[in-house]
């Protein structure tokens, strides 16, 4: 039997340093599932309302629920615990350079796909046009 092998396009990326993640930045798919999940956590984050209490106790375990939420919202989009790599001992909600550290992951992201599908569109015209020409060539003779 013969073997075919082609570029699916699927990038490993180091997170942090301290995990791997795996996905083809210009999946359609994929672009869509991380929207949604990103959608779905920006609601559950505009819809939290700190419990009224002043037992410190209860808030902490509201801020636990939180996170484990969030949590299984990120391992789901990846199909295994990345949270426990990236944020290990941190609350997601915890703030960076003024947004949730779970929003400058998604953000990061974002930013990967965006570059990537600029980056295939550019490589993309120029070798359908290289194929092109070429049946061209061939047609004519």
């Amino acid at each position: 039997m013969k073997d075919l092998s082609f570029n699916s396009g699927l990038v490993t990326y180091n997170v942090n340093g301290v995990c791997e993640i795996q996905f083809n930045p210009t999946d359609a798919a994929f672009v869509d599932k991380i929207y949604q999940t990103f959608e779905e956590m920006k609601k559950h984050q505009e819809s939290i309302n700190t419990p009224d209490t002043d037992d410190i106790q209860a808030f902490f375990a509201f801020a636990r629920t939180q996170d484990t939420e969030m949590r299984r919202l990120i391992d789901g989009l990846f199909g295994k615990p990345v949270c426990a790599a990236l944020f290990p001992d941190m609350n997601i909600y915890a703030m960076a350079d003024g947004l949730p550290v779970w929003c400058n992951f998604f953000m990061a992201i974002f930013d990967e796909i965006d570059v990537a599908s600029e980056n295939e569109n550019k490589k993309s015209s120029n070798r359908i046009k290289k194929y092109t020409d070429k049946y061209r060539k061939k047609r004519a003779k």
